[in-house]
C-alpha cells in the first residue's frame, strides 16, 4: 500500500490522467444517454475529482524547468482550489461550482501558455479551447447570472470532448515520452 501513496511523478502524472480520461468518460455516456447509477455516478465524480487533482499535480513535474521556482508552491494550491470545488458539487448538486470552474479554466490557458515544446500542439490548443470555452461559459454564469439555453448543449458537446483531449490526453502522452 505504501507503494501506491509514493509513486514516482511520472508513474502519478499517468495514472491520474488515465482516471480523469476514465471518469471523464462515463460522465460524458450517463450524461448522454440521461442514465443515472446512483452511488456509482457519485463514486466516478469522486474519481474524476482525484484525477484532475494529480494531473494538476502532476503539471509541474512535467514541464520541469519551463516553469518558475513558485510554481511548486502554487500548483498545489491550485489543484486544492479546484478539487474542493469539485467536491462540493458532488457532496451537493445545487452547489453554484461556476467560480472554481471558471478558474480552472484560467489555469489550463495558463498551461497552455507555459507546455509549449512539452505537451503536443494539438493537444495544447485543445486545451486553450477547453479553457477559453470554461471563461465563456462559466463567466455568463458568474458574471452575469446567464444560464445557456438547452439549445447550445451540442456546444457542450465540443467543449468537453476538448477538455478530456487537452487536459487528459495531452499530458498522458506527454508523460509518456518522458
Amino acid at each position: 500500500m505504501k507503494d501506491f501513496f509514493l509513486t514516482e511523478d511520472k508513474e502519478n502524472g499517468q495514472q491520474s490522467a488515465y482516471l480523469l480520461i476514465v471518469a471523464s468518460l462515463f460522465a460524458f455516456i450517463s450524461g448522454f444517454l440521461e442514465i443515472d447509477l446512483g452511488g456509482f455516478s457519485v463514486f466516478m465524480d469522486l474519481m474524476f475529482a482525484f484525477g484532475a487533482f494529480g494531473v494538476i499535480m502532476s503539471f509541474t513535474p512535467l514541464m520541469g524547468d519551463k516553469v518558475p521556482e513558485n510554481w511548486k508552491y502554487g500548483t498545489p494550491a491550485v489543484a486544492s482550489i479546484i478539487t474542493i470545488g469539485n467536491l462540493a458539487g458532488v457532496m451537493n448538486p445545487e452547489f453554484n461550482t461556476s467560480p472554481f470552474n471558471f478558474f480552472w479554466a484560467f489555469t489550463m490557458i495558463g498551461f497552455f501558455a507555459v507546455s509549449e515544446g512539452v505537451v503536443g500542439q494539438v493537444w495544447r490548443y485543445m486545451l486553450l479551447i477547453a479553457g477559453l470555452f470554461g471563461l465563456f461559459f462559466t463567466g455568463a454564469d458568474m458574471f452575469f447570472n446567464y444560464e445557456l439555453p438547452d439549445s447550445l448543449a451540442p456546444l457542450f458537446l465540443g467543449g468537453f470532448v476538448t477538455f478530456i483531449l487537452g487536459f487528459g490526453v495531452g499530458p498522458l502522452l506527454a508523460w509518456n515520452k518522458k
